[in-house]
């Protein structure tokens, strides 16, 4: 049959679309890939609810971005004239251009903490903002040294805003809207001219920072990565595949499998985050899987004398068709993960099958036409290894090294000590499983020079630190609303104001007119209380009874306003004073800020700054009007971040000089114990909030669903493979070897010391795919041996390992290509190549120790069928008696005697090279 004869007609127009498509891919990719991580860091972030994400914040839900100016030089450090006159020109710069191009709303909010050289409104009545503070740029050091002092005296300020040693100054921004971190910074950056940033440093920080700086660095790193690992498996492939000349065959499928997924992910906008990092490699291995397959196949056809139409044809006949069903089984596996509630996971889900199926396409595309037009020479020639003669080690997955037969022989003779020896790994395994802790640090995903690191030990350094985790305290009885509020005065008036029909009804008509604008009880007491308050003001003296009975309705209000307001009441507030400082003094936050320090800072600006002063008031009634002064020189929003509207809810922040899980965990467990030895004076509900929490409590979650639907999809894909195969034992063993490399890849590999973060749990869809693949491609080749010869395995034939070819090579191409990842400037893609080294060394290591070990006790099992088959087709029949060979068959089945036997003693040579699964079954005798 001539190669022409196949559906196949031009090989190289199909090579030439396929290439040109894979280039399209990946300039699609370029043009893309900038505005698919801008959508994706505009979605916000992935841990909040859905119908939040990408909308400008609430106060209370803001994260904030730390930018420290820092002068270390300068005796008077921060506070000399030229730093102070270029920290009010970096203030200056976000209201000025606060408004992204093309942007409807402010990236920061107008209430950022910050000195300005505007002259402030009103009083100084402690305010957030460092308006009074600094009301114009001072021009002698001792003014500056003045400045220093007072900034110190005020808690809003001290270490917030202004470093103890006088070095730094810091703006702390609230972030309206998500995915503006690095516009915010490149901004404040160019504020100042050149000269004087020798001089002055900005640093920055926060949690919303590096998270989407991650991100930003990331958007082109897989394309690099790629062509890093690329280089090193074509060196890995010249030195130890055979034929080096051709070396590059099972990378063109996996660069082109993955140069598809590139576009598909930028298109969409990147919304699984670190899951779309992989991706690419998912689909490239697994193509790349396929394709050492497939040339195995090809090349142990070559070394059995077989024909170049001969060898395209049994490729194409019988193993791409064998990759179809896995591939199928796969992707129905990966399928299942679209009924995850979780967005991360379905979109993981669905692009693993896509990349599961772009692989299958690639290889069966793109393997068939280039061996037909490649000369046969070069499929020909033996490693390079093995002319520069190694050590036996470097070659045993290329021919049946002496090692090999020593270890087959060991799991012959000695099965139950390898078991034993597997299983004291496995629960060495366990262990390190249990040393195992979620990483959800966002700075431990850079190295330790990084800037960012770097900025965040300045800022520690000088300030309190950039991470920010708040409690949020709620009334345990729900507020009422307007409509309860104006029928409780309604129902109190009636007896309260009887003394005087009309002013009754003046005060029910108020009530109702306000009731239709007013949503809060607030906003209604509020507005009745400015009402009335000019309805006193207009009686005269003599018009007692009036003025008796509308300071009753006043009180009345008040009264309401007390009952209803909790967060207003000087003892709650002392208990929340408490709680605070008492986290702060036993856990490893910097310091802590709520409404108190709001209402003692108002209480002592009131009295000229008397620090005696500095305390809370005796009455809710005190407490309610110093927060209406402190309102009055304030924008809108700085209360509501420590106090909404209606007093029903405070908030408490704590400055944490890290993002580690251990910090955070040690402040929540300062506060528990604090609220369990002191209760507070009223029933309260409590949520940790803040971006530091919230994104631990994803990380935990998404991992949780990370394995349950892995498992789900391990479940389907095994079901489907033993289906196909009619064999439930094979679904289990591919089950059992995915359990096994699993847990010894996660607990053997330095994770425990690490900690674990969505980037590793990524390589479970790689331990998936290797396990489905090796089994139902090893029990293929097998059960094709017991259909054509009766007899699935020979103990000697089995002891040269040649099925497991392909997953060597594929081991040694795989662990090559992931050594780029060591030197990468990104821990978590340093841990990734350990892994995926580590992975596929595991992997082949258990594929090879327990495979034999398995077929003896329950090969006869697995292949009944086929033997029974076999053995029905055989018997002799009582009408036609038994026919003995002629003797041309019985001198073939001696050269393949012979042949087999000088294979199992001879190395590196073109006639004894190893035939894969396929046509190994065709040269064994019965």
């Amino acid at each position: 049959m001539k190669t022409t004869d196949s559906p196949l007609l031009r090989p190289k127009a199909i090579l030439g679309l396929t290439t040109l498509a894979s280039l399209l891919c990946t300039l699609l990719f370029c043009l893309t890939a900038e505005q698919g991580i801008n959508r994706y860091l505009s979605r916000g972030f992935p841990w909040q609810p859905q119908e939040q994400r990408g909308r400008p914040q609430a106060p209370q839900n803001q994260e904030w971005m730390v930018a420290a100016l820092v002068n270390n030089s300068d005796p008077q450090g921060i506070f000399s004239s030229a730093s102070l006159r270029r920290m009010s020109q970096i203030s200056g710069q976000v209201p000025a251009g606060g408004r992204a191009e093309g942007e409807e709303e402010f990236p920061v909010d107008e209430d950022f903490l910050g000195p300005e050289t505007r002259t402030p409104q009103g009083d100084d009545l402690g305010s957030v903002q460092a308006a009074a503070f600094m009301a114009e740029v001072p021009d002698t050091p001792e003014a500056g040294q003045q400045l220093h002092q007072q900034g110190l005296k005020k808690p809003l300020l001290n270490s917030t805003l202004v470093a103890v040693d006088g070095k730094a100054m810091a703006l702390r921004l609230p972030l309206r809207l998500p995915g503006r971190t690095a516009w915010i910074r490149r901004q404040l950056e160019e504020a100042p001219p050149a000269a004087e940033k020798d001089r002055d440093r900005l640093h920055f920080g926060g949690f919303t920072l590096a998270w989407e700086s991650f991100f930003r660095e990331m958007q082109w790193r897989p394309l690099l990565l790629a062509g890093c690992s690329t280089m090193a498996m074509l060196l890995a492939g010249l030195l130890f595949l055979p034929a080096p000349r051709c070396c590059w065959l099972p990378l063109v499928p996996a660069l082109s499998a993955g140069m598809v997924m590139l576009p598909l992910l930028s298109i969409s906008g990147f919304p699984a985050g670190s899951f779309s990092l992989l991706i690419p490699w998912l689909s490239g291995a697994t193509a790349l899987l396929y394709s050492l397959a497939a040339l195995t196949t090809y090349q142990g056809a070559a070394g059995a004398g077989q024909e170049l139409p001969a060898r395209i044809a049994l490729l194409r006949s019988a193993l791409l068709p064998r990759l179809r069903p896995l591939s199928l089984a796969l992707t129905a596996g990966f399928l299942v993960m679209l009924c995850s509630p979780l967005p991360e996971i379905r979109f993981f889900g669905g692009f693993s099958a896509v990349a599961v199926l772009a692989a299958w396409a690639a290889s069966t595309l793109l393997l068939p036409p280039l061996l037909s037009i490649l000369p046969p020479a070069w499929l020909a020639a033996p490693p390079l290894c093995s002319t520069l003669s190694p050590p036996s080690w470097l070659r045993l997955g290329w021919s049946p090294a002496p090692l090999l037969v020593r270890i087959s022989a060991l799991h012959r003779s000695f099965p139950k000590l390898v078991v034993a020896g597997h299983l004291l790994l496995l629960l060495l395994s366990l262990v390190g499983l249990s040393l195992l802790s979620i990483n959800d640090n966002p700075l431990h995903r850079f190295s330790q020079d990084h800037s960012l690191r770097r900025d965040q030990a300045v800022i520690n350094q000088h300030l309190a630190g950039p991470y920010q985790l708040r409690l949020e305290l709620r009334g345990a009885a729900p507020a009422p609303g307007a409509d309860e509020a104006g029928r409780w005065l309604e129902r109190r008036f009636q007896t309260l104001l009887s003394a005087d029909p009309w002013i009754r009804r003046t005060a029910t008509a108020d009530i109702r007119e306000y009731l239709a604008d007013a949503v809060t009880s607030t906003e209604l007491s509020t507005a009745l209380d400015r009402r009335w308050q000019r309805r006193i003001a207009e009686l005269s003296l003599d018009q007692d009874l009036a003025i008796d009975l509308w300071s009753r309705a006043l009180e009345s209000l008040s009264q309401f306003l007390d009952h209803q307001q909790l967060f207003l009441r000087p003892e709650l507030l002392a208990w929340i004073q408490e709680l605070q400082d008492f986290v702060v003094k036993e856990s490893s936050a910097d310091k802590g800020l709520s409404v108190c320090e709001i209402v003692k800072s108002t209480h002592q600006a009131l009295f000229e700054g008397d620090p005696g002063r500095y305390r809370l008031p005796e009455t809710s009634a005190g407490v309610r009007q110093l927060l209406a002064a402190y309102g009055q020189s304030q924008p809108p929003d700085a209360l509501g971040r420590y106090l909404n509207q209606e007093a029903t809810r405070a908030t408490i922040y704590w400055y944490l000089p890290s993002a580690d899980k251990a910090q955070r965990r040690e402040l929540i467990r300062e506060a528990t114990t604090f609220m369990t030895a002191n209760h507070p004076p009223l029933s309260l509900e409590l949520r940790w909030r803040g971006a530091l929490h919230e994104h631990g409590l994803w990380q935990e979650r998404l991992l949780g669903q990370m394995l349950l639907w892995t498992g789900a999809a391990l479940l389907i894909g095994c079901t489907i493979l033993a289906l196909i195969s009619r064999c439930w034992l094979c679904g289990l063993i591919s089950a059992g070897l995915f359990l096994s490399s699993s847990l010894l890849c996660y607990g053997l590999l330095p994770l425990p010391g690490q900690g674990l973060s969505t980037l590793e749990t990524t390589l479970l869809a790689l331990i998936l795919i290797m396990s489905s693949a090796g089994i139902w491609l090893f029990f293929a080749a097998l059960r094709a041996d017991a259909e054509n010869h009766g007899h699935w395995q020979h103990p000697e034939q089995e002891s040269r390992g040649q099925e497991q070819i392909f997953l060597l090579r594929f081991a040694l191409l795989l662990g090559a290509g992931s050594v780029p990842l060591y030197f990468s400037s990104h821990p978590p893609l340093q841990r990734l190549g350990i892994m995926v080294s580590g992975l596929v060394a595991i992997f082949c290591l258990t594929f090879r120790a327990m495979m034999p070990i398995v077929l003896n006790w329950l090969g006869n099992t697995i292949f009944q069928p086929e033997l029974s088959r076999i053995a029905d087709k055989a018997s002799p029949t009582a009408d036609s008696p038994p026919q003995t060979p002629s003797k041309e068959e019985q001198e073939e089945t001696t050269s393949v005697d012979q042949s087999d036997g000088e294979a199992a003693v001879s190395e590196g040579s073109e006639s004894t090279e190893p035939a894969d699964l396929l046509t190994e079954s065709s040269q064994r005798p019965e």
